[in-house]
């Protein structure tokens, strides 16, 4: 089994399911074979789901123990590939946190005691989030008044204005929910573990024992990987949407699980993280080794 299938994501394998079938068909009406788009799509998309199937085999069965002791009725459903169930509790979680915003409850969070590293006050999240709302607003009736120019049938349009409009609604509930969430949590430094939390999205705890080497990140990370020579399928960005600003190098014999969009998956060997004091972490991180 080639290795970029075992390190890439449920997520990752699946886009790349998807936009490859999608090259396949669009390569064969090119070609002029239209009939050959639909079969050769779905057979890319088999293959590359089907070998990542057969890799994560083992935990897999693990998840189908799990809900046939749990939830006996949907036993079958532990055979699922296991993004299916993290896309569904990601939905859920959404949904909970957009209900505590909604109803002014706290976040089902509480940060244990340690050195707290927020990620929010520095950052560029909360300007991205404003942005991505004007956005909304903005598109929704420009989207209208360009399909009153283009489609002329009163139904069609009717039906498309109500789709563009679930999924803007959709988009600002999520972001919504998001927000409140990301805000609710933070990084937290304990005597033994380095507990990554950011909001439904991510968390992970990496024993202090795990941790190799740490240093702040001042160049671009993709210089930084060709001359270290190092893949991107060995790293993953902890950030609510910065840029990273501190790497942390795991010890090879280490394998720390983390959860990425309620996905379980082994930690990279190395953590790119943004933190609002970077300095500050490193410190703490070195001064207990």
């Amino acid at each position: 089994m080639p290795v970029w299938i075992q390190k890439l994501s449920w997520y990752a394998i699946s886009f790349l399911a998807l936009a490859g079938g999608l090259f396949v068909a669009k390569l064969s009406r090119l070609l002029h074979f239209p009939a050959l788009a639909m079969p050769l799509a779905a057979t890319i998309a088999i293959i590359l789901l089907g070998m990542k199937y057969k890799a994560d085999l083992p935990v897999i069965r693990r998840q189908q123990h799990n809900w046939r002791r749990h939830y006996r009725l949907l036993a079958l459903l532990g055979w699922a590939p296991p993004v299916l169930p993290a896309l569904l509790t990601m939905q859920w979680r959404l949904l909970r946190s957009l209900l505590c915003w909604l109803r002014r409850k706290p976040y089902p969070w509480q940060a244990p005691a340690g050195h707290h590293f927020g990620y929010l006050k520095k950052g560029q999240y909360q300007t991205i989030v404003i942005i991505i709302l004007l956005g909304l607003f903005v598109e929704l009736p420009l989207h209208g008044l360009i399909l009153s120019l283009v489609i002329e049938d009163l139904h069609l349009r009717a039906r498309l204005e109500t789709i563009l409009f679930a999924i803007a609604a959709y988009t600002l509930l999520t972001l919504l929910a998001d927000r409140y969430a990301v805000r609710a949590t933070k990084h937290v430094l304990t005597g033994d573990a380095l507990l990554l939390r950011i909001g439904d999205r991510f968390k992970a705890s990496i024993p202090r024992n795990a941790i190799q080497h740490a240093f702040i990140m001042r160049e671009d990370k993709r210089l930084w990987l060709l001359q270290q020579k190092i893949s991107v399928l060995d790293t993953i960005n902890i950030t609510p949407a910065d840029t990273p600003n501190i790497v942390i190098e795991l010890k090879p014999d280490t394998t720390p699980v983390l959860q990425c969009l309620m996905l379980s998956r082994p930690a990279p060997k190395f953590l790119f993280i943004y933190v609002d004091e970077p300095g500050q972490l490193l410190n703490l991180l070195q001064a207990e080794d």
